[in-house]
């Protein structure tokens, strides 16, 4: 299988400045305009973390309300859930079961989490546990108690709305040609040296012109292109990449030659006088 490299970027879109990275070697940085060369936002870079320290001080006992309202709870199962006191969830339930107390309700939901995709629970504190599939919204209700499954977000940027490193694209309308979520998009340039270059684009379902997203930037191995690349990483899945906008140039082809990459520069001596000489090798060859 062919080497590849790819970059993740605390970025959002792409202009015709890639046109310009894909045929010049300068630092990446610097071809698209970021300010910034960080590859994570701090704020971003420490969520996980977060979120693994709340799930450790979560306690094991029965929660209460309203003590535990907002609050994640870690359950017989090892499972965490955040707790709603006084409050039913949309939308409603697919079961009911008999439960003695909230955490049988909730070990009712894990054990139909495989089978039945449950995420859900609604409590009367009686006897009546309602399992429900997905949770959109709360309404008040004093008489119950609810239960949302914990999903950790993924540990990468999401998009985020008025970002200060984002592009002078947030807010650009997408080209027609391209549809979130769909097929990715065969884009041709014409570079400053007169040869005519493409890529594939993916932009990812949940795409929010207004909100920067990652961007990704994935080359090919040598003799490879974009088409199998793409298939080799799995860049444009939503389960593995449900956020980033994923960008596959192609390297050049002269003739019966392999596809390549210019990946390096050389620093030489002139022996008439000494004098240091950068020489870039050609890309085509």
């Amino acid at each position: 299988m062919p080497t590849s490299i790819a970059f993740l970027l605390s970025i959002r879109t792409f202009s015709t400045s890639i046109h310009s990275f894909i045929s010049s070697s300068v630092p990446l940085e610097a071809t698209i305009g970021r300010k910034e060369s960080k590859m994570w936002s701090p704020s971003l870079v420490a969520l996980p973390f977060l979120v693994r320290s709340l799930v450790s001080a979560a306690g094991t006992t029965t929660p209460q309300c309203p003590t535990y309202n907002g609050q994640l709870y870690l359950d017989a199962n090892g499972v965490n859930y955040t707790i709603y006191c006084g409050a039913d969830t949309s939308p409603g339930d697919y079961a009911t079961v008999t439960a003695t107390s909230l955490d049988a309700c909730l070990a009712a939901c894990d054990a139909q989490y495989s089978s039945s995709n449950c995420q859900v629970v609604t409590y009367d504190g009686g006897s009546t546990c309602y399992l429900k599939r997905s949770f959109s919204s709360t309404t008040s209700n004093s008489n119950l108690v609810s239960a949302v499954r914990f999903v950790p977000p993924p540990p990468y940027p999401v998009p985020q709305a008025n970002y200060v490193n984002a592009s002078s694209g947030c807010g650009t309308a997408l080209s027609s040609s391209i549809t979130p979520g769909g097929a990715s998009v065969n884009m041709t340039f014409v570079s400053p040296d007169g040869l005519t270059r493409w890529y594939l684009i993916h932009v990812p379902k949940i795409y929010d012109i207004n909100k920067a997203a990652p961007l990704i930037m994935s080359f090919h191995g040598r003799s490879s292109d974009p088409v199998a690349h793409e298939s080799e990483t799995g860049y444009s899945l939503a389960k593995w990449n449900p956020y980033g906008i994923v960008v596959y140039p192609s390297g050049i082809q002269v003739g019966t030659k392999l596809t390549r990459w210019r990946v390096m520069t050389l620093l030489m001596i002139d022996s008439n006088n000494g004098k240091a000489i950068l020489q870039r090798p050609d890309h085509r060859s």
